[in-house]
C-alpha cells in the first residue's frame, strides 16, 4: 500500500515534490526534505496495515532556529469584508439578479453592473447594521529572522460595535509567494481565501495568557502573536457590526457619506536567543524594532518614492439604509403622446 504525507507547516519545511506531486525518494531511500524558513514542522508518513502486515507511522519534527543578529522586517496591513453582503450574494434570487441587471442596462451602467454581478453589494460600501471582518496581517519580510514578543493592534472606530467572542488567530502560515511580498500592493491580497483551512484558524478569548486584551477606552484591540519567522505570516481577525447611532443611516444633508477609520499597529523586538535556557538563568528581552522603520503600517496605496513612506488607508464611507418597504410610494401615469390612425 502507498503510504500517505502529512505537513503541519510546508512554510517551514517541506517534502521534496516530482512533476506529479508524489514526494521524490533518494537512492538512500530516504526522503527529501526542503527547509523553506524557520519556525517548526512536523511530517508525518504513515501506511496503513492490511491482511500482509501491520501499519506503521513515522513522524519528523524538524525545528529550525532563526539567527538572532538578523533584524526583521515587518509590514503590517488591514484587511476587510462584508459578511452581511456576502451572505446576501449567496442567497440573491435569480430573478432579484435579473431585475438589478436590466435596471443597470436602462439607466447605461450594464459594465459596471457585470463588474459587481457577482458579488452583490460586498464590493460597496457598508451600511448600518452590516457584519464586518477585519483582519490585521504581520508579515516579516527578512528570511532567517524572527520578529520575537510580537503584537498585532487595531484601534476600532466608534460607529462600530466589536464582537468580544469573535476574536480569531492564524499563526506563522507562509506568505504567498505568487504575489509580490509586499503588503502595499492592491492586488496582494486579491483571490486570497480567507477561510482556507490550511491556515490553522483558532478562537481565542479576552485575558489570560493567550488570549487579547481589549482597551474599553480607545476600542482597542492588542493580540500577542509570539514570534514570526521570515517569509511567513500571523493574522488575528474579529467582527464588529456598523451601528445605526447618531443618524449614521440617515441620508446625509451635504451630500458627504460618514466615514469609519481604523488604526492597525503593531509592535515587538528581535535579538534573543530562541534556544532553551539554562535552569535559573533570566531570559534576555529582545531589542525592540523602531516603529515607521522596522514596523511599517502599509496602505493599499504605493509607496511615495520621496518619502519612502505607505499612504495610510482611506476611510470606508457607509452610505444610508434602503428606506423600509412601506415608506417606498410609486406613481405611474399613462399619457397618450400621438395618434397614428
Amino acid at each position: 500500500m502507498k503510504p500517505t504525507y502529512a505537513v503541519s507547516n510546508n512554510a517551514v519545511a517541506d517534502l521534496v515534490r516530482g512533476e506529479d506531486g508524489a514526494p521524490l525518494i533518494g537512492e538512500d531511500g530516504k526522503l527529501q526534505v526542503q527547509i523553506n524558513s524557520c519556525g517548526t514542522s512536523v511530517i508525518t508518513v504513515e501506511q496503513k496495515a492490511n491482511a500482509l502486515y501491520t501499519g506503521i507511522k513515522y513522524i519528523l519534527t524538524v525545528n529550525v532556529t532563526p539567527d538572532p543578529s538578523l533584524k526583521p522586517q515587518i509590514q503590517i496591513r488591514l484587511t476587510w469584508r462584508n459578511l452581511t453582503a456576502l451572505k446576501e450574494a449567496e442567497g440573491e434570487p435569480a430573478m432579484a439578479l435579473a431585475a438589478r441587471g436590466l435596471a443597470a442596462v436602462a439607466s447605461g451602467d450594464a459594465a459596471a453592473f457585470a463588474a459587481r454581478a457577482t458579488d452583490g453589494r460586498a464590493s460597496t460600501p457598508p451600511r448600518p447594521g452590516d457584519v464586518l471582518e477585519y483582519t490585521v496581517t504581520g508579515l516579516n519580510l527578512t528570511p532567517g529572522s524572527a520578529w520575537q514578543a510580537a503584537e498585532l493592534k487595531d484601534m476600532i472606530d466608534a460607529k462600530l460595535s466589536f464582537d468580544a467572542k469573535s476574536v480569531e488567530i492564524a499563526p506563522n502560515y507562509a506568505t504567498r509567494t505568487d504575489k509580490s511580498t509586499s503588503l502595499g500592493t492592491a492586488a496582494f491580497y486579491d483571490g486570497f481565501d480567507w477561510d482556507d483551512p490550511s491556515l490553522g484558524w483558532k478562537a481565542v478569548d479576552r485575558g489570560g495568557a493567550d488570549g487579547y486584551e481589549f482597551d474599553d477606552g480607545t476600542s482597542t484591540l492588542t493580540k500577542g502573536i509570539g514570534s514570526v519567522y521570515g517569509g511567513q505570516s500571523t493574522s488575528v481577525r474579529f467582527q464588529a457590526t456598523v451601528g445605526e447611532n447618531e443618524g449614521l443611516g440617515d441620508r446625509p444633508e451635504d451630500g458627504r457619506l460618514p466615514e469609519i477609520t481604523n488604526e492597525p499597529g503593531g509592535s515587538g523586538g528581535y535579538g534573543k536567543d530562541e534556544d532553551d535556557l539554562a535552569p535559573g538563568e533570566d531570559p534576555v528581552p529582545p531589542e525592540a524594532l523602531v516603529p515607521d522603520a522596522d514596523i511599517v503600517v502599509v496602505g493599499t496605496g504605493d509607496k511615495d518614492p520621496d518619502t519612502g513612506k505607505f499612504p495610510p488607508d482611506e476611510p470606508t464611507p457607509v452610505l444610508p439604509k434602503d428606506p423600509a418597504a412601506a415608506d417606498i410610494q410609486t406613481t405611474v401615469k399613462v399619457e397618450l403622446k400621438e395618434h397614428t390612425e
